[in-house]
């Protein structure tokens, strides 16, 4: 008596084996198939017709028949045929086991934890058209991986490419049937089996665990994305421009349409779209979901907008960001703003390579895949905020660092607090900054010990670059744009470690370095251009003097005049012994163009205090506090202002 096999666990076992043993195939030698419909014969091959009670579990308890809910029978029905001679028991199979493709990793994340995981599934490629669709796929992973700020998280980025075979380039096997180009025809439940077929644990895409599903179905017209609280949310369907595969993504992670809409275009309150808002001063009033309650755009959009409301109030800032209306509406009567002209959400088939989110877009992407994947350490205070490092994380990112416009509700003014720590033993390749930086200084040791560095990249915003900024950066380029020349608010001592220096792209071959004073105690060798400097060292210094107030000075670098150095604490009055010439020095009042000295004491000619309680007479003398005396015998005691 032939054994008697549940229908249940015949067709559990049939999803098992296509989509977990993809290595099996059905031919006339196991099965029979015809039109999608498969017989298991246990005549034909009783060893794969018993596979089902040696499986490492149980089928009957298996979990994941969700994973299967388009493999059903032809009336959604499991049925069971009767067959006196071998027992066939048939099932109609949907996808074929023909129409599974192959499966390959375009990016693999260099993190494992938080990772961001993007499954791009084909459709509408046959199956002489599979390399075709692993390279359009891989131009698109390219362009999502590389476009800012999306691309500071590649490092916790995956992307996998699944091949699908249709029969037709224009038939979807997706759908089964059509072309499967119209809106909303291509479903989770379309798409799963394929994601099951390589990855049995995944039944659908998790926003919320940041893993996206992405069809790419070759020629489409259309793109969608499902969003918010549709059942399909995370899966988005585009053609194959890395451009339109990269807008539809967007909508995926919370960002919404921002070009003029057809009538019957749907928007929605987001980070960059906003209803009804108050022209006359957008940033106060009400921010809500509900577009007719809504009044203003988000504190975050604020930062980028001008600061007077200008033509048409559009309030127009940075690169060109504002408040500017959509124009028609779209559904309804309600007014609509969107911040930018030019924007990959600005545009329904954005094809263009170069193509960038405004920086509206950047900013509510970098907070998005910040949570857990913190990058920088940084301190925010009246909506500036200052960069002071990166963290652990950051400094073992492997990539280039494009760094961002703003941070934590500021816009991004300065890099580092003077902490050589900030970036040393950071991993980094590269550092630039983003389209529309705001950034004015770079602090003392601002990027130091960066020694993976290849390439530096300088704003023309930067006007201040404090004291080895660049130590110990791998002798990478700096390139320094808009620029001709070095401000003198460079420090002497900015490229301590002489990197190579372009300006404006041009390369600086320090042609002219002369010797000259840098400071109250070192002279050094500064190119003209660019301010690099050599042969930094201490004065060395002749004395003699010449008056009461007054000695001569004489150095390699400089030679001149120069008023006396007494200590406070010489008893002398109304003269005191010169620290440097061994003279006389007045400490009495010297009135103007006079040498008449006051018996009165010094309470008034005090002209500027430096140091620790130091400070310069009237009469050009400088009087050293105890407290500055080391540094100034150590000759470390900067003399602000204080020329010779």
């Amino acid at each position: 008596m032939e054994k008697m096999i549940k229908v249940r666990t015949i067709v559990k076992l049939i999803a098992v084996i296509f989509l977990t043993t993809p290595s099996i195939t059905l031919t006339s030698k196991n099965a029979l198939i015809n039109n999608g419909i498969v017989k298991i014969s246990k005549a034909l091959d009783p060893d794969l017709y018993n596979t089902y009670d040696k499986l490492p579990f149980d089928i009957e308890n298996k979990n994941e028949t969700l994973n299967y809910a388009q493999l059903n029978c032809d009336d959604s029905t499991p049925k069971h045929q009767s067959d006196s001679q071998n027992s066939n028991y048939i099932r109609s199979y949907y996808p074929p086991p023909s129409a599974f493709g192959d499966l390959q990793i375009l990016h693999p994340a260099l993190k494992i934890e938080n990772l961001i995981t993007i499954y791009i599934v084909a459709d509408r490629y046959v199956d002489t058209e599979q390399n075709i669709f692993f390279d359009h796929a891989r131009a698109i992973a390219n362009h999502i991986v590389g476009i800012h700020p999306f691309s500071e998280y590649k490092s916790w980025i995956q992307i996998y490419a699944i091949g699908t075979i249709s029969t037709s380039s224009s038939t979807s096997v997706l759908v089964g049937s059509g072309s499967g180009t119209n809106y909303n025809d291509i479903n989770v439940t379309h798409v799963q089996p394929f994601i099951s077929y390589h990855f049995p644990t995944i039944s659908n895409p998790s926003i919320p665990d940041n893993q996206f599903w992405l069809v790419v179905q070759r020629g489409s017209p259309i793109g969608y994305a499902y969003v918010d609280n549709s059942p399909n949310v995370g899966l988005a369907v585009a053609n194959e421009s890395p451009g339109s595969c990269l807008h539809e993504m967007a909508h995926l992670w919370g960002l919404w349409d921002e070009y003029n809409s057809l009538t019957n275009t749907i928007y929605r309150n987001k980070a960059n779209i906003r209803s009804n808002v108050d022209l006359t001063n957008p940033t106060t009033g009400t921010l809500s979901d509900d577009e007719s309650l809504n009044t203003a755009i988000p504190p975050e959009w604020g930062l980028f907008i001008g600061a007077l409301p200008g033509t048409n109030n559009q309030w127009v800032g940075i690169e060109n960001i504002g408040v500017y209306l959509i124009n028609p509406p779209g559904a309804g009567s309600t007014s609509w703003y969107r911040p930018s002209h030019n924007c990959v959400m600005n545009q329904a088939d954005n094809t263009g390579p170069g193509s960038l989110f405004c920086q509206v877009c950047q900013e509510y992407i970098f907070r998005r895949f910040s949570t857990n994947r913190q990058i920088y350490q940084y301190s925010t205070s009246n909506k500036k905020t200052t960069i002071t490092g990166l963290t652990n994380i950051g400094k073992n990112l492997t990539n280039d660092l494009i760094i961002p416009v703003a941070i934590n509700g500021g816009l991004v003014t300065k890099i580092g607090d003077g902490n050589s720590a900030g970036y040393s033993g950071s991993k980094i390749t590269k550092i630039s900054f983003a389209t529309g930086t705001q950034v004015k200084t770079l602090s003392d040791y601002a990027f130091s010990g960066s020694t993976f560095l290849t390439e530096i990249n300088i704003p023309k915003t930067v006007n201040s670059i404090g004291n080895n900024a660049f130590y110990g950066t791998n002798g990478a380029p700096i390139y320094i744009d808009g620029k001709t020349n070095s401000p003198a608010t460079f420090h002497y001592n900015w490229n301590s470690s002489y990197n190579p220096v372009y300006m404006n792209n041009m390369l600086c071959q320090h042609t002219s370095k002369p010797l000259i004073k840098l400071s109250s105690n070192k002279h050094g060798m500064m190119c003209t251009t660019c301010r690099t400097t050599t042969n930094i060292a201490n004065h060395n210094y002749t004395y003699d003097w010449r008056s009461y107030t007054k000695h001569y000075s004489s150095c390699l670098c400089e030679s001149g005049l120069e008023g006396h150095f007494v200590s406070s604490s010489d008893s002398g009055f109304p003269y005191k012994t010169c620290l440097k010439c061994g003279g006389p020095a007045s400490v009495g009042f010297v009135g103007p163009n006079s040498n008449v000295f006051s018996p009165f004491g010094i309470t008034d000619d005090t002209v500027e205090y430096f140091g620790n309680g130091s400070y310069i007479l009237s009469n050009g003398v400088y009087v050293i506090s105890d407290a500055d005396l080391d540094a100034f015998y150590e000759e470390t005691l900067e003399l602000e202002n204080c020329e010779h």
